[in-house]
């Protein structure tokens, strides 16, 4: 029987976390997926710490008997305005998903959305293999998702150093800069316009929810990785007017750098079309290697509608290696699966 757990819930015992360790291992070998290799204890201590930062985090684990054979996240976005909503991500020891499962997530999952009194859940896969309960929840597809890959060893380095030359020379009524934790005095333009590009994202249709990350999140979470060996790194592109017109970001965890997870490039449509994009993308890959040799590979994720950046990324040297999705699953039919068995 498939028991899901909350990761503060006293049950959850230091067998459970070494469990979760196993799991996490398994999942990187066996399916790719994309964890750090690191010890049980510091797994309990990063994921701990983030529940106590963030109290619209939820995190669990799925425990069959002696063994942790899934991984799942739920957060909340804009938690208290008219437009909040909730996201879910879970990954899974199997090729193929079973039934048990994915109802017992379901479960867990009207729970938190009627506490919350949020009528559907955003369900983000980046997997063919962690799409498959979507049908069991009779859930609706919004986008295609696609993860890529970038072996640093494999990178097209000609093209990256001729970006770095290049680009700058033809944009001279712009600077780029680099930042770790975001200065006061860009935070609050950073935040809106992070919220911005979010909204701007190409999409297939409509249906995704709005995303307004404001400067008390990014400074609580600054604030998580610098006592948890995690880093953000950032890179803003000004213009002369020192207003920001595009940005990149990614995460490293400092205790397991080989992989690293680059998360949004975006440029304000008033200078795309200018190369702003690569050049930021460079800079950053450059940045990550320089600071962190050990680091072979980037992960980054990307709607399948967004042909632009996905040439950028195609000229690097990334490779598609997961398509999965952005799905909406309503209550109602969250409530509907488990009334009649998936």
């Amino acid at each position: 029987m498939i028991e899901i757990v909350a990761l503060n819930d006293p049950r959850m015992t230091d067998s459970h976390w070494q469990a979760l360790q196993s799991l996490l291992d398994n999942l990187r070998l066996r399916f790719d997926s994309f964890y750090p290799e690191i010890s049980w204890r510091k797994i309990k201590e990063q994921k701990l710490s983030l529940l106590k930062t963030d109290p619209h985090q939820h995190i669990y684990v799925a425990v069959n008997g002696d063994n942790v054979v899934g991984y799942i996240t739920s957060g909340g976005r804009n938690i208290g305005q008219p437009d909040q909503s909730l996201y879910l991500y879970m990954d899974a020891d199997f090729e193929n998903v079973p039934r048990e499962y994915s109802l017992a997530v379901a479960a867990e999952m009207v729970r938190l959305l009627e506490n919350y009194g949020i009528s559907e859940i955003e369900y983000v896969s980046n997997s063919k293999r962690m799409s498959q309960p979507v049908d069991r929840w009779h859930g609706t597809q919004l986008n295609i998702l696609n993860r890529y890959r970038l072996i640093r060893k494999a990178a097209n380095n000609g093209v990256i150093e001729r970006w770095l030359e290049n680009i700058p020379e033809r944009n001279g009524d712009m600077r780029l800069e680099f930042y770790e934790i975001m200065p006061e005095n860009y935070l609050e333009q950073y935040a809106e316009l992070y919220s911005r590009l979010l909204s701007e994202m190409p999409q297939e249709g409509d249906g995704n929810k709005e995303y307004h990350v404001t400067a008390e999140e990014i400074r609580m979470y600054e604030e998580w990785r610098r006592k948890n060996h995690r880093h953000q790194y950032y890179f803003l592109l000004h213009d002369r007017g020192d207003n920001i017109t595009g940005f990149s970001n990614a995460n490293i965890d400092d205790l397991d750098p080989t992989e690293v997870y680059q998360s949004l490039t975006g440029v304000i449509g008033g200078y795309r079309g200018r190369g702003l994009s690569k050049w930021l993308k460079a800079a950053l890959f450059e940045k990550i290697g320089e600071d962190f040799p050990d680091n072979k590979v980037m992960i980054t994720d990307m709607r399948a509608v967004n042909e632009p950046i996905q040439k950028v990324n195609a000229q690097i040297g990334y490779e598609l290696v997961g398509e999965g999705g952005e799905f909406r699953v309503t209550l109602e039919n969250l409530r509907a699966a488990l009334s009649d068995g998936g």
